[in-house]
């Protein structure tokens, strides 16, 4: 649910008139840094922001410099990470140049465009970056599904004389039932015969109060 919206985009993307190239990521490194374990409490959480610090090279930084970030926050990078470092600034860096993530500079792995068959992106991790097709399609086709799936089916006509049949059903049932109930109620009243004998007056004498 919730990259529904975001591939909804992609697709609207590839059916407008716009000559432009779109190029999907997908980054699945863990964070380097940890802000005092935070992050790493859950089993391969990544954030939003994970891929910001070798986006912008901190790996390069001198470690040395009391006053950059990488100093701060006591960061050590294998060497894995700072290739993926490397390669990150390459296609961020060509794609200002160029609009196309591949080009001038070299890059390890080839970043296709998201396109309307194979859906093409890339999976940026510091061991294994590969390019993956049909970017959460799976999930979106599910969800839409689910959206756009109608609460009921119209009403014909025949559900109408259904449910009305059913409603002057119960209504005649329980008319039935309270004529019955009323009819069985005044059967079991037996007259009582009011006579002067059965009439009897009783006197209560409150005793006087003495003040």
């Amino acid at each position: 649910m919730f990259y529904y919206d975001l591939v909804r985009f992609l697709h609207e993307r590839l059916n407008s008139n716009t000559l432009a190239s779109t190029y999907v990521y997908y980054y699945t490194n863990p964070p380097v840094f940890d802000l005092d374990n935070l992050l790493r409490r859950i089993p391969n959480m990544i954030g939003h922001f994970a891929e910001l610090d070798l986006t912008w090279g901190i790996p390069y930084f001198n470690h040395k410099n009391r006053t950059n970030i990488a100093y701060n926050m006591n960061i050590s990078y294998k060497r894995e990470e700072m290739e993926l470092s490397l390669q990150l600034i390459r296609y961020w860096t060509n794609f200002a140049k160029t609009g196309d993530p591949n080009e001038p500079e070299y890059v390890s792995v080839h970043w296709p465009r998201y396109e309307q068959t194979k859906k093409s992106y890339i999976n940026f991790n510091a061991y294994d970056t590969q390019v993956e097709e049909q970017f959460f399609e799976e999930r979106f086709q599910f969800w839409n599904m689910i959206l756009h799936r109608p609460i009921c089916t119209p009403f014909h006509w025949y559900h109408t004389c259904l449910l009305i049949s059913i409603l002057v059903l119960v209504l005649v049932l329980l008319a039935i039932y309270i004529f019955y109930n009323a009819k069985r109620s005044r059967r079991n009243i037996k007259p009582t015969d009011i006579t002067n004998n059965d009439i009897v007056t009783t006197y209560h004498f409150l005793p006087s109060v003495v003040s």
